[in-house]
């Protein structure tokens, strides 16, 4: 858990603090009191995540014609040099453009993403700047 963070009131709330994909704000936990704690249970239950797809062929063309529109875009000076962050969704297609992009030209990339994918770990753990959005 990070990011707990409570809202002032309306009129007084403001935007939220995020402006870059590394920010951090709140805490790092919930504060409560201890009259507001009834028990506290242990478990050794695994947590359990879908195993998802590998990119099939679809999915890697898909991803090889997104990389080619983004280096045509760099080219034409439509996307700077220094890749703006990215947001990467979950399934093959997304798996398909990360691993893409890890043998594209382009690097020092950064990225928000809900969860992070093999590709990632495999592929771009020497490209990119890898923070965790939840």
């Amino acid at each position: 858990m990070h990011d707990i963070y409570i809202c002032s009131k309306p009129p007084e709330r403001t935007e939220i603090p995020i402006y870059h994909v590394g920010d951090r704000i709140g805490s790092p936990y919930v504060s409560c009191g201890l009259d507001r704690i009834t028990c506290i249970v242990e478990s050794d239950i695994v947590d359990h995540v879908r195993n998802l797809s590998a990119p099939d062929d679809t999915s890697k063309k898909i991803a090889a014609n997104l990389v080619d529109f983004l280096e045509h875009e760099q080219r034409h000076g439509r996307l700077p040099q220094q890749m703006l962050p990215l947001q990467s969704g979950v399934g093959s297609i997304a798996n398909a453009v990360l691993m893409g992009l890890a043998e594209s030209k382009f690097d020092n990339l950064t990225m928000y993403s809900e969860i992070l994918q093999d590709s990632v770990f495999k592929r771009l753990s020497k490209q990119m700047t890898l923070l965790r959005q939840i």
